[in-house]
């Protein structure tokens, strides 16, 4: 029996911890003999996407997954494991080596990264700094010779309706168009605008801190657009939010990929980093998505996603990205892509890569 350990160290509660967490269900789901242990940080962070969890205790299974609290473990008392997943590059303790003579491989699990460098640098090995250990970099992407995402979803076999307005208790009027926002600090007043000016009615749906602290500075009732304000949601719940809505605005990892497994019309919004660095990825993302859109639609696409990420700080100052021609683009496309992304599963390319490691 295959053992996995997988450290985390949460820095993003939607994002590092929600792309774990993700990741060790599917690999259950993959294969239900594996034993999969999650050293994780931060037992706050995780309660807000799976309630399940219990604060007090150290070690805990749930879905037949242990999660362990490592500000509060003792090393020598843990079962090691033959397998050791480093997501996104977190420091080890060196105690979880010592006088550990079962762990064989090292598998560097990166942010998914969408650039062209990102294909030389997959299944390369690494030094462990241990003996017997061989280490690895493992590369997401959503391009062949990357390590792919992790694909998997089930769609609803319930309404719309009954989704928002049973399971999440949330009173909408589903004949409105559904838009999720999820971004980081941005001035969305020109989306506003828009919105006013149509002759349809939307729900904004509106998730985290950032999104909600500038729509909650919007004094005025817009009598076309109704805004909620949303709680944390359990990662399924999230997913189906994005499956139901017409429009999903997203941002960082884990939203990203999920917004464009669901094939519905999205905006990625990337983290601002120095010197633009960032528009690397909003570059790789673009080369990518373009081989399904028709050239004069990709155009305007492409200057949308420039426009709502070409900044140098997060902040709510007054931009120049107007959605308008957004809302008016063929989802076909977005479905189109989201179709030939899902052929590169994570899930299946990690289980066998360890497999041929481990023999």
């Amino acid at each position: 029996m295959i053992s996995i350990a997988i450290f985390c160290d949460i820095i993003d509660n939607y994002g590092d911890i929600g792309f774990v967490y993700r990741l060790a269900r599917q690999l259950h789901n993959k294969n239900n003999k594996i034993k999969i242990f999650v050293f994780l940080n931060d037992l706050d962070s995780f309660l807000k996407i799976n309630n399940k969890i219990e604060k007090n205790l150290v070690i805990q299974e749930i879905e037949n997954i242990k999660y362990i609290d490592t500000n509060r473990i003792e090393y020598n008392e843990i079962e090691k494991s033959e397998v050791v997943i480093e997501a996104f590059g977190c420091e080890i303790d060196k105690k979880y080596f010592e006088n550990n003579n079962k762990t064989k491989l090292i598998i560097n699990l990166e942010y998914l990264n969408i650039e062209e460098w990102t294909k030389d640098y997959h299944l390369v090995s690494s030094y462990s700094g241990y003996q017997n250990i061989k280490k690895y970099f493992f590369m997401p992407g959503i391009e062949e010779g990357t390590g792919g995402i992790i694909t998997e979803f089930n769609i609803p076999n319930y309404s719309k309706e009954h989704f928002f307005n049973e399971k999440l208790n949330l009173d909408i009027n589903i004949q409105n168009k559904i838009i999720t926002i999820f971004s980081y600090e941005f001035n969305f007043d020109n989306l506003i605008e828009y919105l006013k000016s149509q002759n349809e009615k939307y729900t904004l749906l509106l998730f985290g801190e950032k999104t909600q602290k500038y729509f909650k500075k919007l004094e005025e009732r817009i009598e076309n657009i109704d805004l909620i304000f949303m709680e944390y949601l359990s990662q399924d719940d999230f997913d189906k939010t994005l499956y139901f809505s017409d429009y999903n605005f997203v941002r960082g990892e884990e939203s990203f990929v999920r917004a464009m497994l669901v094939g519905k019309p999205f905006l990625w919004h990337a983290y601002c980093q120095e010197e633009l660095e960032h528009m690397n990825k909003v570059n790789g993302f673009l080369k990518t998505i373009s081989k399904v859109f028709p050239e004069k639609e990709f155009e305007i696409y492409k200057e949308i996603m420039y426009n709502y990420n070409l900044r140098k700080i997060n902040n709510y100052n007054k931009n120049n990205c107007y959605f308008n021609d957004f809302f008016k683009l063929d989802k076909s496309y977005f479905l189109e892509f989201s179709n030939k992304i899902r052929k590169y599963n994570l899930i299946n390319n990690l289980m066998l890569f360890i497999e041929q490691n481990l023999k």
